[in-house]
């Protein structure tokens, strides 16, 4: 037994654990590269949601001991809040038209970068395109009196 330790040591027979395997070292290579950054998706993004499901289900006060809802909130916020519906549709229209503005500026840039031929395009004078919301006048439009 003693000349097949030798042998061993000396290489000609090789080990054929699973641990000695090329794909297995790989595979505990990435697990290393991806481990930290799972850990910390998990527990700043999937346990506060949960954390957060659990409490939706519950009334809640740090004063008093929680007690069980169940779908109770859900219920009113679905059939008896109109702000809901509201903030809901405008959430939608914003992820509609969201994609149409960044094609829009796509397709800005492109004429602004693009080398167009047949006539001048006004942007060539214009070196920044700026849209105002009317942020600054906003006052003016609430009467305080």
């Amino acid at each position: 037994m003693a000349g097949a330790d030798k042998a061993i040591a000396a290489g000609a027979m090789p080990l054929t654990g699973w641990w000695q395997r090329k794909r297995t070292r790989d595979l505990m290579l990435v697990v290393c590269f991806l481990l930290p950054s799972l850990t910390i998706f998990f527990l700043y993004r999937v346990l506060p949601l949960a954390w957060n499901g659990l409490l939706s289900l519950q009334y809640w006060s740090p004063l008093k001991p929680a007690r069980w809802a169940g779908l109770d909130h859900y219920e009113e916020m679905l059939l008896y809040d109109d702000v809901f519906w509201q903030a809901l549709t405008n959430t939608l229209i914003f992820i509609a038209v969201s994609p149409l503005a960044i094609a829009l500026a796509l397709g800005i840039a492109l004429l602004v970068n693009g080398n167009l031929k047949g006539g001048d395009l006004p942007f060539d004078r214009v070196p920044v395109l700026s849209v105002d919301d009317g942020g600054g006048r906003r006052h003016l439009a609430l009467d305080v009196r």
